[in-house]
């Protein structure tokens, strides 16, 4: 179910400006775990 709500979110983010935005497979938890760059703050 997850899942259709990070397409609806990507939808909004570019229905509304948004034009970097992509729908990663495995959400952040996946790019965390490939270790790919997170920001904290």
């Amino acid at each position: 179910m997850k899942r259709i709500y990070n397409t609806i979110a990507c939808s909004l983010l570019q229905a509304n400006g948004f034009e970097n935005v992509v729908n990663i497979l495995g959400g952040f938890d996946a790019w965390a775990a490939a270790k790919l760059p997170v920001a904290k703050g």
